[in-house]
């Protein structure tokens, strides 16, 4: 069912509390491989990336400008405060981490700071 699916980096553990051969080997399989269709229908399936967490900040004049940069390079903002200047954190993915970082220099002339926080894997199902 996995391969069927073509999932990864998961399992299914099926428990059967009735002992006994009344299904048969072949019952057992169609028991089995129903239960395990119905647990990825369930599912949430997921596309976990390695990327990066970065911490932006910039004056309220570039705020736009990276704004609409960000969604070009599947970003995810994580979180955004407007204090007296506005910063962003945002999730970026590996290989766009180093084109991101040109593109938001390039357009700020180099006002931007942009800080990597860390690493993580995080889950890019739902960015396009």
């Amino acid at each position: 069912m996995l391969r069927k699916r073509e999932l990864t980096d998961v399992c299914i553990v099926v428990t059967r509390y009735f002992g006994g051969i009344l299904l048969g080997g072949g019952g057992l399989v169609r028991a089995y491989s129903h239960t395990a269709s119905l647990a990825c229908d369930a599912a949430h399936v997921m596309d976990m990336c390695a990327c990066h967490r970065l911490k932006i900040s910039c004056g309220y004049d570039l705020y736009g400008k990276i704004a609409y940069i960000l969604p070009n390079f599947r970003t995810i903002t994580v979180s955004s405060e407007f204090g007296t200047d506005v910063s962003l954190e945002i999730l970026v993915l590996s290989e766009m981490l180093v084109p991101l970082k040109k593109e938001l220099t390039e357009a700020t002339n180099g006002s931007v700071s942009i800080n990597e926080v860390g690493e993580i894997f995080y889950d890019f199902s739902g960015v396009k």
